[in-house]
């Protein structure tokens, strides 16, 4: 029973983070494979791939604001 709840977290993560990513426009198929092998740990990778992205379009010398 345990092993069906850990897959069926790692899908619906990966779900989640596929979703993430195609907001953000990264792989979606990508970050779907990596969400289901790694589940809830693949989010903060997205995160630091939104975060470098960024980073690479406005520069490291410009301040931004998030609201």
């Amino acid at each position: 029973m345990a092993v069906f709840f850990v897959v069926c977290l790692f899908v619906v993560f990966a779900c989640l983070i596929m979703v993430d990513a195609m907001k953000h426009g990264a792989g979606k198929k990508r970050w779907f494979f990596t969400g289901l092998v790694i589940g809830p740990f693949a989010w903060p990778l997205l995160n630091v791939k939104k975060q470098m992205s960024l980073r690479k379009q406005v520069g490291n010398q410009v301040a931004y604001l998030r609201a």
